[in-house]
């Protein structure tokens, strides 16, 4: 057995050597995979096709992103450096050019190969006493007027195009004043996506809409009440899978797996009994996609294909289309986050403790191969989590992990997970490798509010936020302070989005941690419903109703209003072109305790938005790591502290 000390250095820049794994794909036959990476460099990444011939391993790589493979492997779809949306035809290499599209995305092909699905964005039709058009004036006229990652809504609605490659140009196939995404084909010759048809500037119910290509007559559909994600139609173009749930608990609310049947256009749920959300909700920071576990049908139109996260991991499953019940087909410890099927066998990119991404080949026999992962990682050994259990709420057992440094750690962090509605699960963390290279223990946990355990431990944080998910927080340092001997530890705490409210919401209610990283955070509940791209709708379900409405409550639930109990030291970490949580937030946390005469220190990035930890530029990503390393060896390290000190005595 091999010692700790094996463990070889995990650096800031190690962290960058890892390129960012999306779209994998497969020809029918099985013989061509065709993926996407984003090779970080400076302050830019660069996006890269790789084919290859998955028996030889031969590959060939071009500039491009969104690759789209024809099910006959002969054409693909993409978008050049340029944005322009390009075919490459693979047995000639000749390529057609069409464009430019604005925001183009979703691009899919139909089974026949012969016709090309896509979305993008057109400004707005004209409406009876529409505004005036005003040559310094940006009018803002719908709920959702900013998106995090794209900016404020510039007057355009996403729309489905089609494009026959014989064809100068695509054609848009939908219209009106609400967006129109997740193309997908019923056949040869129809279209579906996804809409709101019925209050798209407010709520989240989606319909499905089918569009026929002969002559033009559409189809809708109705879901059961709330969001509609990955709709996929059967080879026969009987049915139509696609994830959804009535929105009951809002975004607490198992996603489920139900079907549509044409052209009578009933929808069942499959999946009803089975609690648990059908699809990835684990997150991590290794630049892997969610968005890329959608549903795949068997042949024979009977079965669905699709991810299942369970506790702490997300796996490859099948469903029955009548029945709902699964087989899985993948087991042990990681997460799934794409996959594509053919007749040979199936494609996964997964992550797991040890590995940030893997792309394997599953065999009929479920022996797996594997085709690519990181260069650097070869032979290098890197330590793992432990897991463990605590008492939850409900007195059901709460999933933990620690992850130990090679030698007795110098300190320990909390890392609390955003959401609250996702988890953590057992996947590489780049956070997590850097703390414990730097010596650092890092403790993780999934507590109330977190997906993966069911509906009832998912929506336990109804009107609490800081309620039972602190406790549940508190009880974990606790069990792992006794279990791994960290008692005599100094603590850290560090969280983004959700996880930097709670971190906010912590030093608050307790000086048990010697410092705090709150990252993309907020802290004042009132105040961000009015100003973040989905703020305004937690009032209908997380919060006792609308702010106004309820202002006593909103407060009670903010970490700003205890802002007079923090003595901890906290680095606040925030983009400025952040949608989700805008950095006014910690500009409002900074102001209160520099006010106060804490010590606090704000670290602005700009041009950075929500996801700046696993997807900012490249150079803003290792400046944080910095950060991160030096906040920890300042509080955390008793050495380090004592030489801090020393020199600031000095200063």
């Amino acid at each position: 057995m091999e010692k700790k000390d094996a463990f070889q250095p995990f650096t800031p820049q190690d962290a960058l050597e890892i390129p960012g794994v999306s779209r994998v794909a497969l020809s029918d036959n099985g013989r061509l995979l065709v993926w996407q990476e984003d090779i970080p460099q400076g302050d830019r990444y660069f996006q890269v096709i790789c084919l290859q011939e998955r028996e030889s391993g031969v590959s060939r790589r071009f500039p491009g992103r969104q690759p789209a493979l024809s099910a006959d492997g002969r054409r693909l779809a993409y978008l050049s450096p340029d944005g322009k949306l390009t075919i490459r035809d693979l047995l000639t290499g000749c390529l057609h050019r069409y464009g430019p599209y604005l925001r183009l995305e979703h691009l899919t092909w139909s089974p026949d190969g012969r016709g090309l699905a896509f979305s993008a964005c057109q400004p707005a039709p004209a409406q009876p006493g529409d505004l005036p058009s005003l040559e310094t004036v940006q009018w803002v006229d719908r709920m959702k007027f900013k998106t995090d990652g794209v900016g404020i809504w510039d007057g355009a609605w996403r729309q489905v195009f089609y494009l026959d490659p014989k064809e100068e140009r695509a054609r848009p196939i939908s219209q009106g004043r609400r967006d129109a995404a997740a193309p997908f084909w019923v056949g040869n010759d129809r279209i579906g996506w996804v809409a709101n048809l019925h209050a798209p500037d407010y709520s989240d119910q989606d319909s499905l809409v089918i569009y026929s290509l002969a002559d033009g007559f559409c189809q809708m559909i109705d879901g059961p009440g709330g969001p509609i994600v990955h709709p996929a139609a059967d080879p026969s173009g009987r049915f139509i899978a696609f994830l959804s749930h009535d929105n009951r608990y809002w975004e607490a609310t198992n996603f489920n797996l139900y079907v549509a049947s044409l052209p009578s256009g009933q929808i069942a749920n499959r999946t009803r009994s089975l609690d648990r959300s059908v699809g990835n909700y684990i997150l991590c920071d290794v630049g892997l996609s969610r968005e890329d576990g959608g549903l795949c049908w068997t042949p024979d139109s009977r079965q669905i294909y699709a991810l299942l996260t369970d506790r702490s991991r997300c796996q490859l499953c099948r469903f029955d289309r009548e029945t709902g019940k699964l087989s899985p087909l993948t087991q042990g410890a990681r997460a799934i986050f794409g996959y594509a099927v053919c007749q040979e066998g199936i494609a996964l990119l997964y992550t797991s403790p040890d590995r940030p991404a893997v792309i394997a080949f599953q065999n009929g026999k479920g022996e797996e191969t594997v085709l690519w992962e990181p260069r650097w990682l070869a032979g290098r050994k890197l330590p793992v989590w432990q897991e463990f259990s605590f008492p939850g709420f409900d007195g059901s057992p709460r999933q933990g992990f620690y992850l130990a440094p090679a030698q007795e750690p110098r300190g320990v962090v909390l890392n609390i997970h955003g959401g609250p509605h996702y988890c953590y699960g057992e996947t590489f963390s780049i956070d997590a490798q850097l703390l414990a290279s730097r010596g650092y223990g890092v403790v993780i946990c999934n507590p109330a509010g977190s997906q993966g355990a069911g509906e009832a431990v998912s929506r336990a944080s109804k009107h609490d936020w800081g309620g039972k998910d602190y406790r549940e927080l508190m009880t974990c340092v606790d069990t792992a302070s006794r279990l791994f001997s960290l008692g005599e530890k100094r603590w850290g705490v560090m969280g983004g989005s959700y996880g930097g409210f709670l971190t906010n919401w912590i030093i608050g209610h307790t000086d048990r941690f010697s410092c705090a990283v709150a990252e993309r955070s907020t802290c004042n509940r009132y105040s961000q419903a009015g100003t973040s791209d989905c703020a305004f709708r937690y009032g209908e379900y997380e919060f006792d109703g609308l702010p106004w409405d309820h202002p006593d409550h909103y407060l009670a639930h903010s970490p700003i209003t205890y802002v007079r109990s923090i003595h901890t030291p906290l680095l606040l970490i925030h983009g400025d072109e952040d949608m989700n949580c805008p950095i006014s937030q910690s500009e409002e946390m900074f102001s209160a305790l520099r006010l106060l005469h804490k010590e606090v220190y704000f670290a602005r990035f700009p041009g950075q938005s929500h996801g700046m930890s696993a997807r900012g530029t490249p150079n803003c990503r290792l400046d944080r790591y910095r950060l991160l390393l030096w906040w920890m060896d300042r509080y955390l390290d008793r050495e380090g502290t004592a030489e801090a000190e020393k020199e600031e005595q000095d200063a």
